[in-house]
């Protein structure tokens, strides 16, 4: 993730000069539902669909705390005190002022393979902007939804999607996302493998080491 469109463009020159590839920008301007939250047919998620954001700016104390618990979500206070050269109760104010302010979460990564699913695929697709709205949150009610946010680009909504089989498909395209309200196109992409997941390398079926941003982790403020 980078911190700016500027770095953004940074990076994708990066991947010109040492590949040979072709790049699309989809800038994101909403977040209805994110990959992190994905747990197949349980509980009722959270949708956000109100066009509201919250400025949060880290102190370079809970950058560097957030950072540690990146690498390793169950570190103990007192681990978390000596590496940061902060008391171990100084340590538990930061974390959980972390999570009262709902800028951390606990969540437990499972590759949807390990649990039996076979295909995932992205949507790019083009809705009526006034049914938007409408449309995103239909989608995110649906237990196939992975991820699902609104951009700017040549489409407006894009999601991340988890079937059985790949035969499924078919009638997701069809009875899911033909039926959204306003939808005036469509195009999916298949996951053939998955290289990196929230920050995580991903290797066969397993997560690896955190390979996040440079800026989160070495304690730096975030451009404005």
């Amino acid at each position: 993730m980078p911190q700016s469109l500027s770095s953004l463009r940074e990076i994708l020159s990066d991947i010109g000069r040492d590949f040979e590839v072709t790049s699309e920008e989809f800038v994101v301007t909403h977040t209805y539902t994110s990959g992190q939250d994905w747990l197949p047919n349980t509980a009722k998620r959270d949708i956000d669909v109100e066009i509201l954001s919250r400025e949060v700016e880290l102190s370079a104390d809970e950058r560097n705390i957030l950072g540690m618990l990146l690498h390793d979500g169950r570190a103990s206070f007192a681990s978390l005190g000596a590496a940061s050269d902060k008391s171990e109760s100084t340590v538990r104010r930061i974390v959980e002022t972390l999570f009262e302010q709902e800028i951390v979460s606990l969540r437990l990564l499972v590759e949807p393979q390990v649990l039996g699913f076979q295909a995932m695929f992205w949507a790019l697709l083009d809705i009526e902007p006034s049914r938007l709205p409408e449309a995103a949150s239909s989608l995110a009610e649906n237990p196939a939804t992975k991820t699902l946010f609104a951009t700017a680009g040549s489409c407006n909504l894009i999601g991340q999607f988890v079937l059985p089989r790949h035969t499924d498909t078919y009638a997701f395209m069809t009875q899911v996302l033909g039926a959204l309200p306003g939808a005036r196109s469509a195009e999916t992409l298949l996951e053939s493998a998955t290289y990196k997941r929230v920050w995580n390398l991903v290797k066969g079926d397993s997560y690896g080491e955190v390979a996040g941003p440079a800026w989160l982790f070495d304690g730096k403020s975030r451009d404005r």
